[in-house]
């Protein structure tokens, strides 16, 4: 029986982009018969197409139908939104987003763990703490915003968290 899903197509579009940064694996290719019903239908609307598609493409489909698979709903749900607002994006902005990723990819290690880090502490701030840094940042020239991620790109973890405790203390006055 072959149940229609009205959630195929996005969910389609979520392994796809889930996995498009994954590498290869370098196994055989993969026999749509050979696929589980849950994958089938997931990847439903590669179904026509499959024996087509290179065999890294359909690792890295069967990996984001995985990824996607082992997500809370809520996860799904999360997932789903990113998409349909990535989807909403022009492709100027698409191919922006795409060039920062491709950059941040190529940083060492330890920057991307850096990275990672401060935004974990930027998710944590409050509504108006990130509102009122990104408008500080904002009004900031594009010679003292280079200044500034100089600055704190050469503090040690320590002096950053110094800095931290003087910004804080700066916003309560």
């Amino acid at each position: 029986m072959n149940k229609r899903n009205p959630f195929k197509w996005p969910v389609t579009l979520i392994a796809w982009f889930i996995c498009s940064w994954c590498t290869p694996l370098g196994a055989a290719e993969v026999n749509w018969q050979s696929l589980s019903a849950d994958q089938q239908q997931l990847l439903g609307a590669y179904e026509a197409g499959w024996a087509d598609l290179p065999e890294e493409k359909q690792r890295q489909l069967l990996r984001g139908v995985e990824r996607y698979q082992a997500m809370s709903p809520d996860e799904q749900a999360q997932a789903k939104a990113r998409l349909k607002r990535w989807q909403q994006l022009p492709e100027a902005e698409k191919l922006r987003l795409k060039e920062r990723f491709q950059k941040f990819r190529d940083l060492p290690p330890e920057e991307r763990q850096r990275l990672r880090r401060a935004h974990q502490r930027f998710k944590q701030l409050s509504p108006q703490q990130r509102e009122r840094l990104k408008r500080r940042w904002q009004r900031m020239s594009p010679e003292q915003r280079q200044n500034m991620r100089e600055r704190l790109r050469n503090m040690t973890p320590e002096q950053r968290e110094a800095f931290k405790e003087k910004m804080q203390q700066r916003r309560k006055q």
